[in-house]
């Protein structure tokens, strides 16, 4: 714990990040290094996300994924490697239980990241649990996250992960309703989207209706 201390009073997050984009061969052991440096610590979490960290792997994950298909708008499903398994359980880690670093995270870079993700991995139940926790603990900051998911494809494609997995993988069950029941309580998603989600989940509780 000392050690994770000093890391990130030091500037050892920084210089860990700056390893991770220079020194692509050693990706591995920086990955692990960062998680375990930022596991416990709400400072080191803040240390990551100031020195770009949240942006830095967001750009990883991306590079690591295929190309959408120009013709139908659709990703290529794909595996992910350990690497990428590691990447995206580092941004779950840092969006745990924290609402100044969820707030950190709710930005056009990362939804993109988390969007193409659930796309490419759709067959990839152990991605798609990682992704569905980094969602649920989005959608805790209400209501910028409702406003910001309302209208995006994500939201579409987490409820498909969850009816092509989810009676296998209570993981993905579990944070996905956590999650779609967060956006609904916020009451500001569009009428569609809420008719779309209690039509997949019909035991959550519709939103409250509008005070007078």
């Amino acid at each position: 714990k000392k050690i994770r201390d000093s890391l990130g009073r030091a500037g050892g997050i920084s210089w860990l990040l700056q390893v991770l984009e220079g020194w692509p061969t050693q990706q591995d052991l920086t990955l692990w290094a960062l998680s375990s440096t930022i596991e416990e610590t709400t400072r080191n979490q803040y240390e990551f996300c100031v020195n770009h960290g949240v942006e830095i792997l967001s750009r990883a994950i991306l590079d690591e994924l295929p190309p959408v298909n120009v013709k139908s708008n659709q990703a290529v499903p794909t595996q992910p490697s350990d690497l990428q398994l590691r990447r995206l359980y580092l941004l779950t880690i840092v969006a745990h239980e924290n609402s100044d670093m969820q707030k950190w995270l709710l930005k056009p870079l990362t939804l993109e990241t988390i969007g193409r993700c659930i796309k490419a991995y759709i067959n990839e139940p152990s991605a798609l649990a990682h992704l569905m926790v980094l969602l649920s603990s989005l959608t805790e900051v209400q209501p910028q996250a409702a406003e910001r998911l309302g209208r995006s494809e994500i939201l579409l494609a987490a409820l498909q992960a969850r009816e092509t997995h989810g009676t296998i993988e209570p993981v993905i069950t579990d944070n996905c309703d956590r999650a779609m029941s967060n956006l609904l309580q916020s009451n500001v998603l569009p009428q569609p989207v809420v008719d779309r989600i209690l039509t997949a989940i019909p035991h959550l509780q519709p939103p409250p209706p509008p005070t007078a």
